[in-house]
């Protein structure tokens, strides 16, 4: 099985962060400080990590990944809200981390395009996901599946699952 994680990473380390990955069966838990990241990581040594937040950063509200997901009827948020800002900030720290440390690709999705594409809703699962931080993360370890049996689209950035 592919060794991914799945990140529903929270703009503060005093906030959940959800965690999903594959260790003989799924596993996830909730973080909250970077290093409880890294220790994952260095535990699980996935072959990619697919977060939920922004990798990169402009000073305009929508980047062009996000305008795509507009043109398709989905609402991301704009960069210039401050939580925003500070949860992409957040990623980029540790997605450079993890990719000079560690060598491991890091992706970027949009879970809720993905439990659109794939017919999914949190009240389907609720009874096996304590939270939504946790489904989050779960959204984000599929779109790794996807995105390692090539089913996939890069929305100039962000990787949703290709069902068709």
């Amino acid at each position: 099985m592919y060794r991914i994680l799945g990140i529903d990473l929270a703009a503060k380390d005093r906030n959940p962060t959800g965690i999903c990955y594959y260790n003989e069966g799924l596993h996830f838990s909730i973080v909250h400080r970077d290093e409880e990241i890294f220790r994952v990581i260095e535990n699980l040594l996935p072959e990619i990590v697919v977060i939920d937040a922004p990798l990169s950063l402009e000073k305009v509200p929508f980047r062009d990944s996000e305008r795509e997901l507009l043109k398709r009827g989905f609402r991301p948020m704009p960069l210039t809200i401050k939580s925003i800002r500070e949860l992409s900030e957040r990623a980029i720290r540790i997605k450079e981390k993890i990719e000079k440390e560690y060598k491991i690709k890091v992706l970027e999705t949009f879970p809720r395009a993905v439990e659109r594409i794939l017919g999914f809703n949190f009240h389907m699962f609720k009874e096996y996901f304590r939270s939504k931080h946790i489904y989050d993360a779960w959204l984000c370890y599929l779109t790794g599946l996807f995105y390692k049996i090539g089913k996939y689209e890069d929305l100039k950035g962000i990787v949703l699952p290709k069902i068709k």
